[in-house]
This record gives C-alpha cells, sequence and structure tokens, in this order.
C-alpha cells in the first residue's frame, strides 16, 4: 500500500514518525506552508516538515489543494492518502483521488465530538475516557464511516498536551493495523449514528479567560484543557494598571486549607475571584463553588513564578477580587 501522508501539527509528527519507525513509510508527505510564529514572527517550519527532511520523504508544502496540486501527486501513484491533523478541510476531488480513498484520524470515540477541539472538550467536561477513530473522510466534518476505534483513560492530571501525545501514539498504532487492512479490502467501514453527534468548536485565546463564578473543579479541568495553548488567565487590577496572570498550576483538591484571613470578604461569603489567602504556599481563590489553590503562576511579560514569590513582591493581591 503505497500511501501520501497529510499532516501539520506536533500530533500528526507524532504519528508519522512512529509509522516509519514501524515501516510504514509514505511516498510522499504533505503539509502547511511555513507561517511566521512567535513575537518575533519567524518564519517557522511545521513539525511535520522537520520529521520528512530528517527521512528525506519527498515533501509538498501547497497553499491550495487544487487541481495543479493533483497534477504534482499523481506520478507518486498512491493507494490511499492519510490525514492526521493537516488543518484545512479537503475537498471531494482530493478524498477521492487515490483508489482506496482517504481515510482520517480523529482523536475522540466519534460521532461523539466531532470537530476541532475534541482533546480540549474532553478534559473540560470531565470525561474519564475517550480515544481515537480512524474513519473514511467524505464531505461532511468527522461524518464518515469508521474503519477502527479504540480508546484511553483520562488521567486526572492529564493537560491537552499529555493527552494529545498518548492519542497520538494510540493513533499510529491503529493505523500501523488499519492501513495494511485497507489495502487488502478486510475493514468493513460502519456508518456513525449520527443521532449521537456531538459537537466541538475552535478554541480561541479569549476561551482561556477563567470564570471564577464557576466551580472549583470545572476550572481546574479549564486549566488542564487549555495547557498548553491558549492558557489559563485572569485578570488583576494593581493601583493603576491592570496585570493580566497566567494560571500554570492549579489544583482543588486540597485537603486543608488554613485560612488566615478573616473579615467580609473571607470564606463562605467571599466574592467569586476573591483572593483568600496565601496557605500551603498557594494563593486560594474562592469560586463559585469551593475554592481554588493556584500554585504556579506567570505575570504578564515575566518568567513563570511560584505562588510564595508573587506575593512576597505584590502582598496587595491577597484580598484582591480577579476578574
Amino acid at each position: 500500500m503505497k500511501y501520501i501522508f497529510f499532516g501539520t501539527s506536533e500530533f500528526a509528527a507524532i504519528i508519522l514518525k512512529t509509522l516509519i519507525t514501524k515501516n510504514l513509510t509514505p511516498v510522499a508527505i504533505v503539509t502547511q506552508p511555513d507561517r511566521a510564529a512567535g513575537r518575533g514572527k519567524k518564519l517557522t517550519p511545521p513539525p511535520v516538515k522537520m520529521i520528512a527532511q530528517q527521512h528525506r520523504i519527498p515533501l509538498l508544502q501547497p497553499e491550495k489543494l487544487d487541481t495543479n496540486f493533483l497534477k504534482d501527486i499523481a506520478h507518486y501513484h498512491a493507494d490511499l492518502f492519510v490525514v492526521a491533523a493537516y488543518g484545512e478541510i479537503l475537498k471531494k476531488e482530493v478524498l477521492d483521488f487515490p483508489p482506496r480513498k482517504t481515510i482520517n484520524v480523529h482523536p475522540s470515540l466519534l460521532p461523539k465530538y466531532r470537530g476541532p477541539s475534541p482533546i480540549q472538550t474532553a478534559i473540560m467536561n470531565g470525561d474519564e475516557q475517550t480515544g481515537v477513530s480512524i474513519m473514511l473522510l467524505d464531505d461532511a466534518v468527522d461524518h464518515g464511516p469508521i474503519l477502527a476505534q479504540t480508546t484511553t483513560q483520562i488521567s486526572t492530571d492529564d493537560t491537552t498536551m499529555t493527552l494529545s501525545e498518548k492519542l497520538a501514539l494510540q493513533s499510529a498504532e491503529l493505523l500501523a493495523m488499519v492501513i495494511p487492512q485497507w489495502g487488502e479490502q478486510k475493514l468493513a467501514p460502519v456508518a456513525q449514528d449520527d443521532t449521537q453527534a456531538t459537537f466541538t468548536r475552535m478554541i480561541t485565546k479569549e476561551d482561556g479567560h477563567i470564570d471564577w463564578t464557576t466551580s472549583a473543579a470545572a476550572i481546574e479541568r479549564h486549566t488542564r484543557a487549555m495547557a498548553p495553548w491558549p492558557g489559563s488567565w485572569t485578570m488583576w487590577k494593581y493601583g493603576e494598571k491592570t496585570i493580566r496572570l497566567q494560571c500554570i498550576k492549579v489544583t482543588s483538591r486540597l485537603a486543608s486549607l488554613e485560612l488566615r484571613r478573616s473579615g467580609p470578604g473571607s470564606g463562605k461569603n467571599a466574592a467569586p475571584g476573591t483572593v483568600l489567602d496565601d496557605a500551603n504556599d498557594c494563593l486560594v481563590v474562592a469560586c463559585g463553588d469551593g475554592v481554588l489553590a493556584i500554585e504556579l503562576l506567570q505575570p504578564e511579560g515575566k518568567q513563570t513564578m511560584t505562588a510564595r514569590a508573587f506575593v512576597n513582591g505584590h502582598p496587595t493581591i491577597i484580598g484582591a477580587v480577579l476578574k
């Protein structure tokens, strides 16, 4: 089975690298063009490109997957296209181009969590398990019939980054089975039950903003789901300035918190977002239900620091209300 791999992100790079180690090297790789990234807007190659160059696999970085692109890849005589986090919806003329069509990796148990953010959504919703679906692509989003699925547990400390790594490795293992079996026509596609479909949306920078009126458990899951991007953040009015604080590590499961602060803004009567204390070297913040302890944070433009180090330099945050 000769196949062409379509992928761009680190998730796709992990899959590609694993497939190569299993002697399932694609005849060519298609990835997004280099993009400007970082504060300096330096032109940066996608992770998949680095893998292609390391293994000297033919690489294409088209701006458009149009008729000219199909002409460019026709001479590879690929039987199949394999798509993993490519970053663009493929048109039907591309999907149907190879004889064995196009299969896609989706990191959820379809039809649950169709769309662009299944991993973040699973963590935010407090799901105990998720998985990987290998499906035939059609012209609707994550709608095609399923070729194979496998499940994995979500750990209580999983972030989007750690869970993505797990699911990428799991995807590669599943693809290593699916690619040859699909080529030998040993797999029967199973249609998804559209009545059970749920959908996710694109995550934006604003989604990182913490809503302190929700429960401590929900905010803790939010922080893990938003890591590493866009990160969970809140705002603190500090004198005449408003400082953006990125909450790097939080917990809602402290066994006990000796809250030394007293007065009308303390304990159960505190408004959501109130910084109650700096107990146990954490900033203890009131939530809509319960309290949350911030262990590590990063003021905008500064390095990541412990809550203790931040309080030492900014003691007036105790009693403040984060927004």
